[in-house]
């Protein structure tokens, strides 16, 4: 399985994203559009304590988490 950072940085430099796939059981994979390389569950859940990392907000349930999850870059806000 891959590490934290593989992943973060992925997600940072690539525009790769989390996605959870609810299919016969939860499986994360980190996708960048041409590859697909598959994240355990307990990775996955570090990366989405970081702040850079949100949900798309698409979700088949009411209430549960989002499926799919990107990097964020935070901006500095300008003195108005």
């Amino acid at each position: 399985m891959v590490k934290l950072s593989f992943v973060l940085n992925t997600m940072m430099r690539n525009g790769a994203v989390l996605h959870l796939s609810l299919a016969k059981k939860p499986t994360w994979e980190l996708n960048d559009s041409t590859t697909a390389i598959r994240v355990s569950a307990r990775t996955a859940r570090a990366a989405l304590k970081r702040g850079a990392i949100v949900g798309n907000g698409d979700t088949l349930f009411a209430d549960t988490l989002s499926q799919t999850w990107r990097y964020i870059e935070r901006k500095q806000r300008w003195p108005e």
